[in-house]
C-alpha cells in the first residue's frame, strides 16, 4: 500500500511539473511574439520671428503630421529668437508665431532653421493659395517643387522691387540676426506697408 501511494504521489508531482512547464514555455513564446514598444525620436527645429523689429516673448506652434506638435511650449526671447522639439517622424511641421499684434508663418520642411517674417507668410500664401492663417489650420504638406518656385519668385520680385537681399539666402530657412542686412530689408518692407495702408489691404495686394 505504501509503495502505491509512493507511485501515486510520484505521478502527481510528475503531472504538475508538466503543466507548469508548458505553461512558462507559452509565456515565453507569446513574450516573444510581441512587438517592442516604439521610441520617440524627437528633432530640434529654431529660428528667428521678425518683421525687422524681433517679435518678443511671443507664442510659437506647430501643426504637424496627425496633429502633432511642439514637444513643449514654445516662445521667442528679446531677440524673437525660438527653439522647440518635434516628434522626427512627424515632419514636416506648419509653424505660427502669434502675438497680441501680429501673426505670421513659417514652414519646416527637415530639420534646422527655420525663419517666421513677413516674407515667409508671403512665400507660404504664394504656394499654398490660401491665406497662411487658414493653410496652418488645416494644414497639409507642400510640396518641395511648389515651395521653391513660390519663394523664388517672392525673392526676385523682393529685388525688382529695390529690396536688398544676401546672395543666395533662402527667405524660409537662411539663418539672420536683428540689424544684419536681411533684417534691415524686413525694416524696409514694414515701413512700406505702413506708407501704403490703403493699396496693401491683403496678401494679393
Amino acid at each position: 500500500m505504501g509503495f502505491c501511494m509512493l507511485k501515486k504521489g510520484l505521478l502527481s508531482a510528475c503531472i504538475a511539473t508538466s503543466v507548469l512547464l508548458t505553461a512558462c514555455h507559452d509565456d515565453d513564446d507569446q513574450q516573444s511574439n510581441e512587438s517592442p514598444s516604439p521610441t520617440t525620436t524627437y528633432s530640434n527645429l529654431s529660428g528667428t520671428a521678425a518683421v525687422g523689429a524681433a517679435i518678443k516673448n511671443a507664442d510659437v506652434t506647430a501643426n504637424c503630421k496627425d496633429g502633432t506638435g511642439f514637444k513643449n511650449e514654445v516662445k521667442t526671447n528679446n531677440q524673437g529668437e525660438w527653439s522647440g522639439q518635434v516628434d522626427s517622424a512627424k515632419l514636416p511641421c506648419a509653424l505660427e508665431v502669434k502675438s497680441p499684434t501680429q501673426t505670421l508663418h513659417g514652414y519646416a520642411a527637415k530639420v534646422g532653421n527655420i525663419n517666421i517674417t513677413p516674407f515667409t507668410d508671403l512665400a507660404l500664401a504664394l504656394a499654398s493659395t490660401q491665406t497662411p492663417s487658414e493653410w496652418y489650420k488645416t494644414y497639409q504638406p507642400i510640396l518641395e517643387t511648389t515651395l521653391k518656385t513660390a519663394v523664388d519668385n517672392l525673392t526676385n520680385q523682393l529685388k525688382a522691387d529695390g529690396y536688398a537681399l544676401p546672395n543666395n539666402f533662402d527667405l524660409l530657412t537662411t539663418k539672420f540676426a536683428i540689424n544684419d542686412t536681411f533684417d534691415k530689408a524686413l525694416d524696409t518692407f514694414a515701413a512700406s506697408l505702413v506708407a501704403n495702408p490703403s493699396t496693401i489691404k491683403d496678401y494679393a495686394a
